[in-house]
């Protein structure tokens, strides 16, 4: 993450969501063949990011597991034919998301580039509008009443209970929506610890470019946030009974719980050993390495050999020769 506007834009709202968008536009294609396959991968990767962002100590990371999370929410509730609602929340996520990837690329520049987010005790009191705009970007990712991104969750979430749906879904969601609100407690908790930063020789630069973008990103949060589920027609008639509501409120009580006992958690000795297991159980590291990674790295050795010997030998002395 590096604290640019340009880096903001690509990883929150442009390079991350473009594969949902296409999957937006042809969603009548692809809703015949792809459905139960597409709702399949959604549920899981809504639960194995959401549980190991609450155990991951790298920041950077936390927020890549964060937007993984939500691409699979956007994912799930745009194959329960309530694609609108789905495209609104792609763009408030990528309203507050990049208010987030901005904060935290000037964290990461003040302490010298560490990403251990252990070693960010204190440090938004560095600050004080990066403090005002980070807390108030996590509150947004959240859910939090009258900022962003209760808009367009708490209508969601209104659908789900609304509508039958089985029970496997209803515990899917019950348990995403209490990780988001855990591992975001978690973040907040260490950066408003009373605990002074680690490092004494901290960058307190500050680039005025980037935050007047920041003032502006929220800014348009912040006043037009009711103007967001009017951009495109939205006719769901939720109405909710009040027994739901409560049952919302309970679930973000638990999160925050959760919060506080997984922070305790981050600064013991054990995290290494917990993160091991987490990581090891859904196999996703095994994953990575035995599926993503060996074959890239043959491709790129065959890559080099045919640049090399292809590309530079033989073409070159083409070249030379028709010259």
């Amino acid at each position: 993450i590096a604290p640019t506007p340009v880096s903001s834009l690509v990883h929150s709202s442009t390079l991350v969501t473009a594969g949902v968008y296409l999957l937006i536009r042809y969603k009548p294609i692809i809703i015949n063949n792809y459905n139960e396959y597409l709702l399949l991968i959604s549920r899981i990767t809504i639960i194995i990011s959401g549980l190991i962002a609450n155990f991951e100590c790298d920041f950077k990371k936390i927020i890549a597991l964060s937007t993984l999370r939500q691409l699979g929410f956007i994912i799930r509730i745009l194959f329960i034919n309530i694609e609108k609602l789905a495209f609104i929340h792609l763009i408030i996520h990528a309203i507050f998301k990049s208010l987030i990837f901005l904060c935290t690329g000037r964290f990461i520049h003040y302490i010298n580039r560490r990403q251990d987010i252990r070693d960010y005790r204190g440090i938004i009191k560095i600050h004080p509008l990066k403090r005002i705009i980070i807390t108030f970007s996590i509150l947004s990712l959240c859910g939090f009443p009258f900022l962003c991104g209760f808009y367009s969750k708490d209508l969601i979430i209104e659908y789900f209970f609304i509508n039958k749906i089985n029970t496997l879904r209803l515990i899917n969601l019950i348990l995403g929506t209490i990780f988001t609100v855990s591992y975001s407690t978690k973040v907040l908790l260490i950066l408003y610890s009373n605990k002074s930063p680690i490092y004494n020789n901290i960058n307190y630069s500050s680039n005025k470019i980037i935050n007047y973008r920041i003032l502006f990103i929220i800014i348009i949060s912040i006043f037009f946030r009711k103007y967001y589920l009017n951009i495109i027609y939205i006719d769901y008639n939720t109405n909710l009974p009040q027994r739901y509501k409560y049952i919302i409120i309970k679930l973000c009580i638990i999160g925050i719980i959760i919060g506080f006992q997984i922070n305790k958690l981050t600064f013991n000795k054990n995290i290494k050993i917990i993160r091991f297991i987490t990581a090891n159980i859904i196999i996703i590291n095994n994953l990575y390495k035995h599926i993503y990674l060996k074959p890239f790295n043959k491709i790129i050795k065959y890559e080099n050999l045919i640049e090399k010997k292809i590309f530079e030998e033989i073409i070159g002395k083409l070249f030379l020769i028709i010259s």
